[in-house]
Order: C-alpha cells, then structure tokens, then sequence
C-alpha cells in the first residue's frame, strides 16, 4: 500500500499527514466493526473450528466468534484462549495492528485519536501488541539500556521519589545485583571492559586517565580528583567528553562509571551487524523516539524497541503476518502488562540481523 522505506533516505517518523492516510485506507478495507470481527477469526482459524469431539466446524456466520457443533451441539469460542479473547473494541485493535504493519509511527495519544477510544486504551492497546512483537525477537541484538540515557525521560511507577527517570537505571541494576547474589551468581551488569576501547585513542591524555580510573567501579568526582593531578573544571570537561563519545555514564551521587564504545552497550548477537550499521542504527532509533514520542520511560524500553522494529522492517511485519502473531499469542493481564520492566539489555532489531 506504502511504498517500500529507502535505506538511503531513511525516515525517522510518520507525519500527520501519512498517518491519516494509512488510517483512511484502514477504513476503506474494514468499514465496519463486523469486518475486524471477520478479520480476527480468520487470523485465529482460518480453516474453522475444531470441536472437542473432533468435528471441523466450518457453519460460522460472518463475524461471529461463536459456533455450534452441528454433531454434539456444544458452542465453540473462536478466540478462546487467544489474544483476541474478550477484545471489546476490535476496530481499534485490527487499527493498531495495521497502522504498525504499515510502518507506522504514532503516539499513543494520536492513536486513541484516530480509533476513537481513551488515551490510556490507546496507550494498552499499543503495549499489548508490542508484546506480541517482543515474543519473537529472539535474533535481535541485545542493547544495554544504559546507553539510552538521552531517551529517557518519562516518569513510571519504578522511578525514584524525586529524581530523573533514568535513575530507574541504577535501581534495576542493584535488583540484578540481589537476584544474582540470590542465586549465587556473579552480577554482569555491563560486559567486560577491555583496556582501552576503539575510539578512546582520539581523545585527550586526561580523558584516557580518567577513563582507566572509573573503567572497573563507579568513582565521584572528588576521589577523581585526589587520584589524578588537574584542575576540577579540566576534570569536569574530561568527564562531559567522555559522556558525550559514549565512553562513560553518570550515576546517582555524583559517580561516574567507564563503558566501552558501542561494543559495551551491544552484547553478541546471532547474526552480527556491521559496526557502522549498528552504530547508524542505533542513532536511527533515538531519532524515532524523539521525534514520534519526545522522550520514553526505561521500564518500557522493549516495547518501544519492539514497535521500531515494525516500523523498520516491512517485508517481516505485514498485516497478516501481525495478525498471525497475534492470533497464537495469549493476551497479557492488565497486571502483567502494567508490572512488567524492561531487562538490563533490550531487544533492538538492525536491518542486517532480520
């Protein structure tokens, strides 16, 4: 329906614009909400039903999710045990569906718009299908969520009274730590960090004294200063330089901790990328969050990074293939949609590892 996204020019978002369209065309295939309910009992059983006496039950009327077994009589659920059980608004979810097999980037809040439901219907509706998604990036790269500091901004019920929402992330890496220490493992909470990562040898002799000293453990800035022999404001801007290469991150109280280049926030993967692919991807990515949704809360990192991987790939998210998906899934409670919390290293897909 849409042309196929350029490699060369790639887009880091859908204007109002394109989004009204796709949602028009979305109304012309499915006028009616009998047309969604048609729609989800094929994805779920395109070739009928099977009773549980064993009869193949092909008589459903046309958007029903319901049909009687012509030989015992017993009335059969289609989307029993699906996804789609008990979905009351089926326009919104086929909506939802076929705006990200589109490509499609859009805020929770516009979407609500466009299928004429809640705000926070718009924003569960949107997370259980990402769900779906998240179940089958099993190939994706693993990326720690501590390179996502510039992204990060909203507030959830993991962040800390009265700090930054990126503070979530030093409090799911001392979780880990417990869990670990639980379990009688050793926290990895970052890979091992080799002596001196690629690209460090660009920067100055301060930044690479600086570095060696906060490689192994988080260091505050006054011990930095009792360590090594330079003014407080040469520090401070060693400090900002490594930040901003990507080198080193800021922890609660003042402390700073080393990370490699892009190979520390990038953990093995099954088919590796390419450094510059993984390097322009991952830019690609906080390009599409800022600018379809400003900024995101870490707890639900994943989801996010599973609805960018629609809108990356467009010959593996189609409506059908979504549909599908949706279809052998089971639908997550209201509990476990709203409790769960994005892992240490997310799921990020690149073009060159699906």
């Amino acid at each position: 329906m849409f042309s196929v996204r350029s490699s060369n020019q790639p887009k880091v978002t859908s204007t109002k614009e394109e989004i009204d369209l796709a949602v028009a065309s979305f109304f012309e295939l499915f006028p009616t909400s009998a047309d969604c309910e048609e729609a989800i009992c094929i994805a779920v059983a395109p070739h009928g039903v099977i009773c549980e006496c064993g009869t193949l039950l092909t008589n459903r009327n046309f958007a029903e999710r319901t049909v009687r077994c012509t030989r015992c009589k017993k009335k059969n659920f289609v989307t029993a045990d699906t996804f789609f059980h008990g979905v009351k608004k089926p326009v919104a979810y086929c909506l939802g569906t076929f705006l990200l097999s589109e490509g499609i980037a859009v805020s929770a809040n516009y979407f609500a718009k466009c299928a004429s439901v809640a705000s926070s219907t718009g924003g569960v509706i949107l997370h259980e299908l990402s769900d779906v998604v998240m179940k089958n990036m099993d190939s994706a790269a693993n990326v720690l969520t501590a390179k996502f500091r510039e992204i990060i901004g909203k507030r959830s019920k993991e962040t800390p009274a009265r700090e930054h929402p990126f503070a979530e992330q030093a409090e799911e890496e001392k979780r880990a730590a417990e869990r670990a220490k639980k379990k009688g493992e050793m926290p990895s909470l970052q890979p091992q960090i080799q002596d001196e990562p690629e690209g460090l040898k660009a920067c100055g002799d301060l930044e690479r004294k600086v570095y060696h000293q906060i490689k192994h453990e988080p260091v505050s800035l006054d011990s930095l200063s009792d360590t090594i022999d330079a003014p407080l404001t040469d520090l401070l801007g060693a400090l900002t330089m490594l930040q901003l290469s990507g080198f080193s991150r800021a922890l609660p109280g003042n402390k700073f901790l080393a990370i490699k280049d892009y190979d520390d926030a990038v953990l093995p993967m099954t088919k590796p990328a390419s450094d510059k692919v993984r390097k322009g991807s991952l830019k690609h990515f906080f390009q599409y969050v800022r600018k379809t949704h400003h900024r995101i809360s870490r707890k639900y990192a994943q989801r996010y990074a599973a609805r960018y991987w629609c809108f990356l790939d467009r010959k593996r998210w189609t409506f059908t293939t979504l549909m599908n998906a949706c279809a052998k899934s089971s639908r997550p409670s209201y509990v476990q949609l709203t409790s769960y919390v994005s892992p240490l290293a997310v799921k990020l897909a690149f073009p060159d590892t699906q």
